[in-house]
């Protein structure tokens, strides 16, 4: 599609012109001059630039039958937990919907309900990212973003068993991280070019983050600050949250899923939407795009997440409705693994990505 071969030419042309002046090709390259050299790229990058604007549409039209065709063959193998997985989303939705709506409804003031209500919200925004990635065949995309729903799961569920105050000082911390982007902000918007901070901006929100460490002392300016009396400890970690709500026992997934959001030597050479791959062929892969393989855990683990945050927030009105529709919750999620089983050994039997 686009591919041209300029350096062949260019050396051509070089070693002609030598042989003609009986020069070696270095003699002929200085005697033209770097900076000769490098206008002539330019024009030639601007003839090129010209070509591919006119024919981008026809570039991209055969991209995206392939990209359709794929997605097409994707579904037929993983359409069933798929749906299954779409309707969670639409169910918690609804659920989440109308329990905000009572809270308003009653006017009722309880930061608890409110805070976790946002991350409810949040939780359903990115399990709609992850279900998009899958349809597209991007597992390791997906895990990654579940990362973030594992901790929407983490925090809703400390709240839900906690009292107003730690829900308040949670609410209260994103005036501690402001005030520390506001320093990163400072530091680095000239060189970024970006507009500066205004004085009056800077005060105000220094002075939110000097109230807020004399209402709860210097531990709350630290990360995860707000949980500080639920450990008495000077550093808590995101697995000490993990380890104090019960969801530990997802921990291997967490860790997996962090290696699929931070580069290093395990993230380039390892791919969950190889995984299938690596059983059946000997041959390094360089995965650039989208993958049939590997659905299986974002899936699971994203049913598993956005379910028990929506649980945490039935949880803070509790009747027979919010019982069942929990309950419901859970055997969805049951038939989801066993339509991922399903979905996964047909893949395996195929032996091959299609």
């Amino acid at each position: 599609m686009i591919k041209f071969d300029l350096e062949s030419s260019f050396l051509e042309a070089v070693n002609n012109i030598a042989k003609e002046k009986k020069l070696n090709a270095e003699d002929v390259i200085g005697l033209i001059g770097n900076e000769k050299i490098n206008k002539t790229l330019d024009e030639v990058a601007k003839v090129i630039d010209i070509k591919l604007e006119e024919d981008k549409d026809e570039y991209l039209k055969e991209h995206l039958l392939d990209v359709r065709s794929f997605e097409e063959r994707l579904y037929l193998t993983w359409s069933k937990p798929l749906i299954r997985l779409e309707m969670i989303i639409v169910m918690c939705r609804e659920l989440g919907s109308e329990i905000y709506k009572w809270h308003i409804a009653n006017s009722c003031e309880n930061i608890k309900l409110d805070v976790i209500a946002k991350l409810h919200a949040h939780s359903i925004q990115i399990s709609c990212e992850i279900l998009q990635l899958l349809k597209s065949g991007f597992a390791d995309g997906a895990m990654a973003r579940w990362r973030s729903l594992h901790e929407c799961a983490v925090i809703a569920r400390i709240l839900s068993h906690g009292d107003e105050e730690l829900a308040e000082k949670y609410e209260e911390h994103k005036y501690i991280d402001d005030y520390k982007f506001s320093k990163s902000y400072a530091e680095h918007s000239e060189v970024l070019l970006f507009e500066k901070l205004d004085d009056l901006s800077i005060t105000s929100i220094k002075n939110k983050y000097d109230s807020l460490i004399k209402k709860y002392g210097e531990s709350f300016s630290k990360e995860n600050g707000w949980s500080y009396k639920l450990f008495n400890k000077k550093k808590i970690s995101f697995y000490d949250l993990e380890s104090f709500s019960g969801l530990d026992f997802l921990r291997p997934f967490y860790k997996f899923s962090s290696v699929r959001v931070h580069v290093n030597s395990k993230s380039v050479t390892y791919k969950l939407s190889l995984s299938l791959s690596y059983k059946h062929r000997n041959e390094e892969i360089l995965l650039s795009g989208p993958s049939n393989e590997g659905l299986v855990d974002p899936l699971q683990c994203t049913s598993m997440s956005l379910i028990d945050t929506t649980k945490s927030l039935l949880s803070l009105n509790p009747n027979i409705d919010s019982l069942v529709s929990s309950k419901i919750l859970s055997l969805w999620d049951d038939k989801l693994k066993s339509e991922l089983i399903e979905a996964s050994e047909s893949l395996e039997r195929k032996g091959s990505v299609k």
